[in-house]
């Protein structure tokens, strides 16, 4: 499917539609976010975007914003057999562990005195963020019953733990203290666990 944004009475954008509907048989012009319908991604592995020459950027990105509401909101209602899009991160999380497989640490540590305190301080605290077990995102995707989406949840969990342990290796050939705690980390978990699963999940990504 191809989205394109734009004005209804934009030349370039209805020249775009014309184009994309030659190679793609579902195209759909929308102004803003508001215009997109659920329906029509019932089914759809892949969405491209396009927008006229003139489309404020802010509209493209409300656009992006929806589209990835969209695709969560379907992902909730599918089954583990009519959902290639989290196949599609089970896939993306299994190649990333396979690389991470042969990650490890260099023993280079020559770096600016003044940079040293602001960087172990850094890695700390993200050594400390990435270090979680992930029971209550662990727990939720098992309470789907969707065997795909746990075993994708199961794998991002491990590879944040793996960022942990190179941040550890590094903090460790720096002299430097792994925390235990951190009020930061502490106000983190706790707006999102306020916001919801969603918003838990954006944030992880985020913080990587």
């Amino acid at each position: 499917m191809v989205i394109v944004i734009g004005g209804a009475h934009s030349n370039n954008t209805r020249e775009l539609v014309a184009t994309s509907s030659r190679y793609c048989s579902r195209v759909h012009h929308v102004q803003t976010a508001a215009d997109l319908r659920p329906e029509w991604f019932t089914g759809t592995e892949t969405v491209g975007i396009t927008a006229g020459t003139s489309t404020p950027d802010a509209a493209i990105e409300d656009v992006e914003l929806r589209l990835g509401q969209i695709a969560w909101e379907l992902s909730k209602t599918s089954d583990a057999g009519e959902d290639p899009n989290m196949r599609g991160w089970l896939n993306y999380f299994e190649r990333n562990r396979k690389k991470s497989s042969s990650r490890a640490v260099g023993t280079g540590t020559d770096i600016d005195t003044q940079l040293r305190g602001p960087l172990i301080r850094s890695l700390q605290k993200f050594q400390l963020g990435e270090s979680g077990e992930g029971r209550r995102l662990r727990r939720h995707a098992a309470a789907t019953g969707n065997p795909v989406y746990a075993a994708a949840i199961d794998l991002f969990v491990k590879e944040e733990q793996e960022h942990a342990r190179l941040m550890g290796e590094i903090l460790r050939l720096l002299d430097a203290a792994l925390l235990k705690s951190d009020w930061t980390d502490n106000c983190f978990i706790l707006l999102r666990h306020l916001f919801g699963l969603r918003q838990e999940l954006m944030c992880c990504c985020c913080r990587k």
